[in-house]
């Protein structure tokens, strides 16, 4: 740390004397100015505090479940679906149907890609285009896509089962 304080101070000279040397006395106040708002700004972004780097990681939000090291992805995915149809189908209901797979073959014995009949039976017929393995996604940025809500429900049936 020391050696990286002595090293700019040794910038800053070189930069004030080649002011000095090029546009005078003038050149000098100008290029001291900049570096003092410079060393100013450099500073203050050391310092802990509310406008410092230190602070802005006591901010993180602590996970909520460390043990399950997807928990973070799941959560960052989820609200693209309200984005579009094209996002919901790309992002999470891939997501979704990989989950939704797991559970009906733990819990049922239900393989989703060759048993979609007793899938759809379980999770409803409202709820399944959300996750029918045989719908094509979609390709349009400017459909709607689907609300938190209706994701919500479907997860909450998912793990009803």
């Amino acid at each position: 740390m020391r050696r990286a304080i002595l090293v700019c101070l040794a910038a800053f000279a070189f930069a004030a004397v080649l002011g000095w040397l090029i546009a005078g006395a003038v050149g000098f106040v100008v290029v001291a100015v900049v570096e003092y708002v410079y060393a100013l700004v450099a500073v203050r972004l050391a310092m802990p505090g509310p406008g410092g780097r230190r602070r802005r990681r006591d901010r993180l939000v602590p996970l909520e479940n460390p043990g399950f090291p997807t928990y973070r992805r799941l959560e960052t995915t989820l609200p693209w679906a309200q984005t579009s149809g094209r996002h919901y189908d790309l992002a999470v209901r891939p997501v979704l149907q990989r989950l939704l797979a797991a559970r009906l073959a733990e819990r049922y014995g239900i393989d989703l890609a060759h048993q979609p009949e007793r899938a759809r039976a379980l999770v409803g017929a409202e709820l399944w285009p959300l996750v029918d393995p045989a719908r094509p996604a979609s390709d349009d940025s400017h459909s709607p896509g689907v609300p938190l809500a209706v994701v919500g429900r479907l997860v909450q049936r998912m793990e009803d089962l």
